[in-house]
């Protein structure tokens, strides 16, 4: 077999790969029969994917012999990895850690029969979800919300699988559809709030729909533009019809959410818009005098710079209660949650358990397959 293996340059075995750099074999792709470091390395030069389950042979890197799926090699006697797999056909780095819960030293690695696949983590610290199809955190089942194959979708944003997935999945709190964690971070990145799939706001916008108000206020409509229109709050899916139109947005009479879809824009009756022009004009004199500011200005002080002179106030203001809400959530236990810019409303991949099968540098992110 050794030298059938040397004949074959297709079975030679190759260096580790960045996936694996400690893995001390490689798999024979049973689709085209050659020999990969790991089944990513395969995707990545074959124009198809490896069914890394229906793997039967290895080659040893160490002496060429090509042989059976096993811990060891058959030849020289080496182990191939810390950690190994037969079902998922993963050899891999699992490291040791201690257990508080079990008070012993485990392997932060196991096969989850239910799931099919390998996960990171302690096997007591995971529950199985046989409604989601995945494995989740205890401390996260209060909270957890479920239904049918919940992880056994694709995502909505790379259309890549999420149970079996190299990264990690976010389950989100407000409309409780399922990204990759990644995905998510470039949406927000890049100014996306809403869910892709319901049109929900994926985060807390509250901070953002105060700022919105506060651009209302600060920008008074004149009867010439007033218009109405109908709208349909994506957050609370209520309807509203001949609600005042602004070109900052339309916030939602029920939630107050600014996350609405606009429809059969209108004229607004001469009377009426002065009415709401009227009301809107006093509303942001009440704000100015609050702040002892006046609209009568001269020489360089322009309505502009009272106005931008207002909005700086308020968002003092606004940031002064935001500083004192975290301190207070500080206070009470809540503290840093890792939410970092996705506005703490995201259950992350750390009340997952994630796919082990995206090499032994990611080992910590808890998100391979």
């Amino acid at each position: 077999a050794a030298a059938a293996a040397a004949a074959d340059l297709s079975l030679r075995p190759k260096p580790a790969c960045q996936h694996y750099p400690q893995r001390r074999c490689n798999l024979v792709a049973k689709c085209c029969g050659k020999a990969y470091p790991c089944r990513f390395c395969h995707d990545d030069e074959a124009d198809h994917e490896i069914d890394r389950f229906a793997t039967e042979q290895v080659v040893c890197n160490e002496c060429g012999l090509v042989q059976g799926v096993a811990a060891e090699c058959a030849g020289c006697g080496i182990r191939f990895s810390d950690y190994f797999c037969a079902v998922c056909r993963l050899w891999k780095t699992a490291d040791r850690r201690f257990n508080a819960a079990t008070g012993e030293e485990e392997v932060t690695t196991f096969h989850c029969d239910k799931c099919g696949i390998c996960r990171v983590g302690f096997r007591s610290d995971l529950h199985h979800c046989d409604a989601c199809g995945i494995c989740i955190t205890r401390e996260a089942l209060p909270s957890h919300k479920c239904f049918p194959d919940k992880f056994r979708q694709r995502c909505a944003v790379c259309r890549v699988s999420l149970h079996d997935s190299q990264m990690a999945p976010v389950d989100m709190v407000l409309c409780d559809h399922v990204l990759h964690h990644e995905c998510l971070r470039n949406l927000l990145r890049q100014g996306h709030f809403r869910c892709p799939l319901c049109k929900v706001s994926m985060i807390d916008m509250a901070d953002s729909w105060r700022r919105m108000r506060l651009q209302v206020t600060l920008q008074p409509l004149t009867p010439d533009i007033a218009r109405l229109c109908d709208c349909y709050c994506q957050d609370c899916g209520t309807n509203h019809v001949g609600v005042v139109a602004h070109p900052v947005g339309v916030e939602c009479p029920v939630c107050g959410s600014f996350n609405t879809s606009l429809s059969a824009f209108r004229e607004m009756p001469d009377d009426y818009a002065a009415e709401v022009c009227g009301r809107q004009e006093a509303t942001l004199r009440a704000m100015l005098e609050e702040h002892n500011l006046s609209l009568n200005v001269g020489g360089n002080m322009t309505e502009t710079w009272v106005l931008e002179e207002l909005f700086r106030r308020v968002e003092m203001v606004f940031e002064a209660e935001e500083a004192r809400a975290e301190a207070e959530a500080e206070e009470r236990g809540a503290g840093n949650d890792g939410s970092g810019d996705d506005g703490g409303m995201l259950q992350e991949d750390a009340s997952l358990g994630g796919a082990d099968d995206g090499g032994d540098e990611d080992d910590d992110d808890d998100d391979d397959d």
